[in-house]
């Protein structure tokens, strides 16, 4: 609107990625043109390469079929390349001087080449940032699916401590009633040998004391 306003271009359009395949920014005028098409037209593709404003009297649908769908029947048609660092091709701003003109002269094209330079930084640097910003958001959003990650591995973490606590709080019981277990077992043999050893001690002491009472019955009664 600016370059439109400003030099009498009747229409104009920006076409830039910066992915390869243009796409249609800004236009001149309330109706947007038709949607851009894949692909690079050839006064596109030589206006990178030779680094600098191309002139058409006419726009050819033949040779250059997507910007003839942007600016159907353009007469006096100025194509300017959008470069970064001289050498990438970012797309073009293409403006229509329209019919019943004379030739642009130089300082207007030397202009919009100029017009042409800054926007190419400003759409670079708008493209850079908005890299930036979906990097940070990825980086963001990983940061927290970690944190959430984190915190699933921290509570899974807890709940393992509780129940290894747990198993251990009933082996330990366990291991006590073994040992009173094994206690009461060692006393009940120890009570039992004591038993049987008083039981095999009385019975022999018993029978040697009737022999002895018999042997000195005997001995009273047959003195000799």
């Amino acid at each position: 609107e600016e370059l439109s306003s400003t030099f009498g271009f009747a229409r104009g359009v920006v076409i830039a990625s910066p992915h390869g395949d243009l796409e249609l920014l800004a236009w001149s005028g309330s109706e947007k043109p038709t949607d851009l098409a894949v692909g690079v037209d050839r006064v596109v593709s030589r206006a990178w390469e030779c680094r600098k404003g191309q002139l058409l009297r006419a726009i050819d649908p033949a040779t250059d079929p997507r910007l003839a769908s942007l600016i159907p029947d353009a007469r006096n048609v100025l194509v300017v390349p959008l470069l970064r660092g001289q050498r990438q091709g970012l797309g073009a701003v293409v403006v229509e001087r329209g019919r019943g003109h004379a030739t642009m002269r130089r300082w207007v094209i030397a202009m919009v080449e100029q017009f042409a330079e800054h926007a190419a930084l400003a759409l670079h640097n708008a493209w850079l940032t908005e890299e930036r910003e979906s990097q940070l958001r990825t980086i963001q959003s990983l940061e927290q699916q970690l944190r959430a990650h984190n915190d699933e591995l921290g509570a899974k973490v807890a709940e393992r401590t509780d129940e290894l606590r747990d198993v251990i709080t009933d082996l330990r019981e366990i291991d006590e009633q073994r040992r009173r277990l094994l206690e009461h077992v060692v006393r009940a043999a120890e009570e039992e040998r004591t038993r049987i050893a008083h039981d095999i001690h009385d019975d022999p002491v018993q029978k040697i004391v009737a022999l002895k009472m018999q042997l000195e019955l005997l001995r009273k009664k047959h003195p000799g």
